[in-house]
């Protein structure tokens, strides 16, 4: 192509002799039917007639032009390729990584990292040859005559995103745009969401999966034996402090459930029996009877009018189903004598509102034999204001109940534990089987200690045939229970006094507010965990569990990233076959033939003496210009 100044307009043609040359256009010119383009002087040698389009060029003249379009794109075949690549080891790198563990991880650059440098490979390969198309598609779109700013706009859209917009804006609407061109400009917008989609692609979730090198094991006993080292006496026998500890702490309600043990801190465990200790109580009020009679006492009504004087007056006595008997006389005293009291002075208003509980060697609750602990609970709770008129009115029923400990199986359901939540520490009990002592103890090696088995030929609940219990601990249980239970003794302080022959600590208090069925149960569990801690249990296995983070693709985000490199891949065929049968030179990017070009506009809308952009650009979208050749020089011709 010879070196030509940048001419802008007719003037600049005649100026330096273009008259001529832009009058024989004018005249000898015409548009051929077949390719739409401007046809040249018929003057014009054969081979500017093959480069403009206008006759089928021969073998030689192909060889003559050197379109050589192959060559000239293999930097963008080349970036192509590179996204492909970057594609498939993305793929890889994707399989290689799903579903495997995050902390089997061991290199210094985090999974995302990895996948963000290869999808920024990818995006920015698959960019040079949608930017290449654009820039060859601006040249070819000018064999045609069609607007100057067409020009500007796909240039601009070559260069980034906003540009690609403007060209959709402009190119949708009317359809003023081929297709690749129009396709070219959305992958460019397209590729803006590649990142955003790309960080969606891995996910991390976290599984439970079961730790097979963890600890897992809930306790069970079949046997409870107390090694005394301080108090090695048959005679007097001692209660081991860890069960007496576990008494008390079950009586405040304070106890600890026996934690298993599970190195993961998430473990599950079956189904399992152990020997324990149950409890249970029973309102039996319907079953006490009741027999009250009339006594003489003196009553003072409190009336300064009226003498002291004598009244009648009611004791009532009341005798449960075991043979136990308790009498209550009007000044609300209750004691378990066969005879009524008789008082020297009583207050005018009496409140019959007393509280006992009565240890006793047995009990009235059915299917329960030989308990290790019975006593019961007498409540006067109700209220009597003695007037003249009601000094005759029996004082109601108190409430009785039996409440009971004894040995028994106690077997708990599958429990899952968590070592953060307190509500899974606690074990469920789902069924009991009280278990009986033998008639006679039996020596067990060194140990003394006391054969425990189901009632009546019943199989136990965990398949063991007998359960076993030391002496001291069996004969020490009742002894220490009937100090704490046996409220009707002593001075009703927290402490009696030593010289009534003390009997321990009075939890007449505590006893009285409580839930009696709910404090037992406290105090059976708290010590069922001690003799499930004992040296001789047994340890259930379960199932240890441990949260893993895993790393998880979704592969319906990489859908953006396929598209966008085989969009990439179709676009760079199909503009290098267009241009290829067009026989386009391959000028793309380049600037240079722009600068030696000359652009042939109408007098009216000339732009060489606009300055202001914003003109410039209008009358470029006026203009409709055909690229054409004038003696070897490019000329961008407006139609007439």
């Amino acid at each position: 192509m010879p070196e030509v100044g940048f001419m802008w307009g007719r003037r600049h043609a005649r100026a330096k002799g273009g008259s001529a040359i832009s009058q024989q256009i004018e005249t000898q010119t015409s548009t051929d039917p077949h390719t739409g383009n401007m046809a040249p002087p018929s003057s014009e040698p054969a081979s500017d007639k093959v480069q403009r389009g206008l006759t089928k060029p021969t073998k030689a003249e192909k060889g003559k032009m050197g379109h050589g379009w192959k060559e000239s794109w293999k930097w963008e075949a080349a970036a192509a390729t590179l996204s492909v690549i970057g594609l498939g080891l993305l793929i890889g790198f994707l399989f290689r990584i799903n579903g495997t563990l995050y902390a089997d991880w061991q290199h210094t650059a985090s999974p995302n990292t990895v996948l963000s440098i290869i999808v920024t490979i990818s995006k920015a390969a698959l960019l040079v040859p949608v930017s290449g198309c654009l820039s060859q598609l601006k040249w070819n779109r000018y064999r045609n005559s069609v607007p100057l700013y067409d020009m500007q706009a796909i240039d601009q859209a070559s260069r980034g995103p906003w540009g690609a917009l403007e060209l959709l804006w402009i190119g949708l609407p009317q359809l003023r745009m081929d297709a690749l061109t129009l396709a070219a400009a959305f992958m460019t917008v397209l590729a803006v969401a590649i990142d955003p989609f790309a960080q969606q692609i891995l996910a991390f979730p976290s599984h439970t999966v079961q730790g097979f090198n963890e600890t897992a094991s809930i306790q069970a006993a079949h046997k409870y034996v107390y090694q005394q080292k301080l108090y090695n006496n048959e005679v007097s026998g001692s209660l081991a402090p860890s069960m007496l500890s576990s008494i008390l702490s079950g009586l405040a309600q304070t106890n600890s459930p026996l934690a298993p043990q599970c190195s993961s801190g998430n473990c599950r465990f079956p189904r399992f029996t152990t020997l324990g200790i149950c409890s249970h109580c029973e309102d039996i009020t319907s079953k006490v009877n009741q027999t009250c009679h009339k006594s003489e006492f003196i009553q003072s009504l409190g009336e300064p009018t009226i003498q002291p004087q004598e009244g009648p007056h009611t004791s009532c006595r009341y005798k449960l189903s075991n043979g136990l008997e308790i009498s209550t006389d009007a000044s609300g005293s209750e004691n378990n004598k066969t005879s009524t009291q008789t008082l020297d002075q009583v207050p005018n208003l009496v409140t019959l509102n007393q509280w006992g509980t009565y240890p006793q060697n047995s009990t009235s609750m059915t299917g329960i034999e030989k308990p290790i602990f019975s006593f019961v609970a007498v409540n006067q709770s109700i209220q009597i204001w003695y007037m003249p008129e009601n000094i005759t009115l029996s004082p109601p029923k108190p409430s009785f109940t039996d409440c009971v400990f004894y040995y028994c199986e106690r077997e708990y359901s599958p429990t899952h534990y968590l070592a953060n939540d307190r509500a899974s520490h606690s074990v469920d009990v789902s069924d009991t089987q009280p278990l009986l002592p033998s008639d006679d103890s039996t020596l067990d090696g060194s140990d003394y200690v006391y054969i425990l088995q189901p009632p009546n030929g019943k199989a136990a609940l965990s398949g063991a045939s007998t359960y076993k219990v030391d002496a001291y601990t069996f004969l020490s249980i009742p002894n220490v229970m009937t100090k704490l239970f046996n409220t009707t003794t002593g001075s009703g302080a927290y402490w009696d006094d030593f010289e009534n022959e003390s009997t321990g600590l009075n939890l007449g208090p505590i006893l009285r507010e409580a839930d009696l069925s709910q404090l037992l149960q406290s105090v059976s569990a708290s010590m069922t965990d001690t003799m499930r801690a004992n040296p001789e249990t047994i340890n259930v296995p379960g199932q240890a569990f441990r949260v893993e983070t895993f790393i998880h693709v979704r592969w319906p985000w990489i859908i953006l990233l396929v598209c966008a490199v085989l969009g990439s891949l179709a676009l760079l065929l199909g503009t290098a076959t267009v241009s290829k049968r067009q026989h386009a030179k391959l000028w793309k990017a380049s600037i240079i033939p722009l600068m030696t070009s000359r652009l042939d506009l109408l007098h009216e809308n000339e732009i060489a003496g606009l300055d202001n952009m914003e003109d410039i650009h209008r009358m470029s979208k006026k203009a409709n210009v055909r690229m054409d050749r004038d003696g070897g020089q490019l000329v961008f011709t407006e139609k007439q």
